[in-house]
C-alpha cells in the first residue's frame, strides 16, 4: 500500500507542479480576454449602427480576427492550464481519499483482530493514533486544492466574476503555497502509512504465533 500511495502521490504532485508552471507561463490571460471582448463589442456595435458601411463591418471583423490570432497562444496556454489543474485536483482528492479509506479499514481490522486473539492493546492504540494524526493532513490537502480551484475560477475572465484580474495574484500565491503544503502532506501520509503497515505486520506475526501454539492452520 505504501508503494501504491507513493506512486499516486508523486503523480499527483507532478501534475500540480505542471499546472502551476503552465499558469505562470500563460501571461496576462485576463488582458487577452478583455481585448477579444472589446473587439467583439465593436463588431456588435457596428452591426447595430444604422447606415453602417460594408467597409466598416469588414474592418471590425478583421480586427476581431487579428486580435484572436494574436492572443491565441495565451488563450491556449490558459485552457491547458485549466485542464491540467482539474486533472491534478481530481488525482489529489483521489490520493487523499485512498488514505482516509485505508486507515478506516485497517484500524478497524487491527482492533477486531486484537480483540479476537487477545493481543496487546497497544496495537489498537498505535493504529488509532496514526489514523488520527493522518486525517487532518488528508483533509487539509483536499480543502487546499478546493481553495486553489475556487480562486482559479474567480480569476477566470470567462467565469463572470467582476474584477477577475484582481484574483490572479491571490490564485498564484495560494497555488504555490498550496502545492508545497500538499507535497508535505503526502510525505506525512506516506510515513504514517509505513508505520501502520509495521503495526499490521506485528499483528500478523502475533496471530501466526498464537495459531501455531494452538495447532491451528497457518497459511
Amino acid at each position: 500500500m505504501t508503494r501504491i500511495f507513493s506512486s499516486l502521490a508523486l503523480f499527483a504532485f507532478l501534475l500540480l507542479v505542471l499546472s502551476v508552471a503552465l499558469g505562470l507561463s500563460t501571461g496576462d490571460y485576463n488582458a487577452s480576454a478583455d481585448r477579444i471582448l472589446e473587439a467583439q463589442r465593436e463588431v456588435e456595435a457596428v452591426a447595430r449602427a444604422p447606415d453602417t458601411s460594408l467597409e466598416k463591418r469588414k474592418a471590425a471583423r478583421g480586427k476581431l480576427v487579428a486580435v484572436a490570432a494574436e492572443v491565441e497562444p495565451a488563450v491556449n496556454f490558459a485552457h491547458l492550464h485549466m485542464l491540467v489543474g482539474i486533472a491534478a485536483a481530481l488525482v489529489t482528492v483521489l490520493v487523499n481519499s485512498i488514505t482516509v479509506t485505508y486507515f478506516i479499514g485497517t484500524t478497524r481490522w487491527v482492533r477486531e483482530v486484537a480483540e479476537t486473539y487477545r493481543l496487546n492493546p497497544d496495537y489498537t492504540r498505535r493504529s488509532d493514533a496514526l489514523k488520527r494524526s493522518t486525517f487532518p493532513w488528508a483533509l487539509g490537502a483536499i480543502l487546499t486544492i478546493l481553495g486553489v480551484i475556487a480562486l482559479g475560477a474567480a480569476s477566470d475572465p470567462s467565469s463572470g466574476v467582476q474584477d477577475s484580474a484582481e484574483w490572479v495574484a491571490w490564485h498564484y500565491a495560494v497555488a504555490v503555497a498550496g502545492v508545497a503544503f500538499i507535497g508535505w502532506s503526502f510525505l506525512t501520509q506516506a510515513r504514517n502509512l509505513a508505520a501502520n503497515y509495521q503495526v499490521i505486520t506485528e499483528v500478523v506475526a502475533d496471530v501466526r504465533r498464537i495459531r501455531q501454539e494452538h495447532g491451528l492452520l497457518v497459511e
